[in-house]
């Protein structure tokens, strides 16, 4: 049932990549802005020609909505109602870009690569784990200190390094 629900609403291009963004986040001083993550989905779309779906769940609704409107690319929206789900939709992602949140966790446990904002935390507990699993933090500390660029060079990285793995 999950797997037909995915198929019918994440249709994946043949020859590219299906890079999932989460921007939510349970807490606020590990949320990168919204307004980032648009301008990187823009910023993948534009130079990697990559297929993008904001995910989030019922209560992220708004922030996906928000990132959507504001990033001005094509992209699908995918609203998880459960756990399954979610794990289901992130096996079907060639990356998850998100915050450090049960999303990345559940992504790096399921084989999803990740690249990931890292906020005031302590990485050796909470960084993603993985060989294909990248966090990105500021030296100030800050979430929002992080740049756009940092997150895309970390994103088409990790693209590079899975595709030498495949090929």
């Amino acid at each position: 049932e999950i797997a037909d629900l995915i198929r019918k609403n994440l249709p994946k291009t043949a020859g590219r990549h299906l890079v999932g963004i989460h921007p939510g986040g349970y807490y606020s001083s590990q949320r990168w802005e919204t307004g980032k993550f648009a301008e990187l989905a823009k910023k993948i779309y534009a130079e990697a020609g990559i297929d993008l779906v904001i995910i989030g769940s019922d209560a992220e609704k708004d922030a996906v909505d928000k990132m959507a409107s504001l990033s001005g690319v094509p992209n699908k929206k995918y609203i998880c109602k459960s756990i399954p789900e979610l794990a289901a939709v992130l096996q079907n992602m060639d990356i998850l870009v998100c915050n450090n949140s049960g999303p990345m966790h559940l992504a790096s446990a399921v084989g999803c690569p990740t690249v990931s904002t890292l906020g005031p935390t302590d990485e050796r507990l909470w960084a993603p784990r993985g060989k294909y699993s990248v966090a990105v933090k500021s030296a100030a500390g800050s979430v929002n200190d992080i740049q756009v660029e940092e997150m895309f060079l970390a994103v088409k990285r990790l693209l590079e390094r899975k595709h030498e793995k495949t090929s």
